[in-house]
């Protein structure tokens, strides 16, 4: 099994570890310029009109109802990069935040 692995990977005919790590890599790094143009484009959009990012925090839905936020919701509606991004977002990198 793992000499005929060998020989595809020698041959061509399949790609090594490393390229698949690459290409994988590759696509994350694309994945993530295109969610950051997303949220560059609002917020550049929002400055251009002197729009303010922050709005009210509301406090029943212990959320921040600002500019920002809502654009980026409604931006998500058409661009699914961004729409995937919203929904499986990690906590500990989002874009969406000053701290994270």
């Amino acid at each position: 099994m793992l000499a005929t692995n060998l020989l595809h990977v020698m041959q061509q005919k399949t790609p090594s570890v490393k390229e698949q790590v690459d290409s994988q890599h590759a696509e994350q790094v694309k994945r993530n310029r295109d969610i950051l143009s997303s949220i560059l484009d609002v917020i550049i959009h929002l400055s251009q009109r002197s729009l303010p990012l922050r709005g009210t925090y509301d406090t029943v839905a212990h959320r921040e109802d600002g500019n920002f936020q809502h654009f980026i919701e409604w931006k998500a509606k058409f661009d699914p990069v961004l729409a995937d991004h919203m929904k499986t977002r990690n906590l500990s990198v989002s874009y969406l935040s000053p701290a994270m």
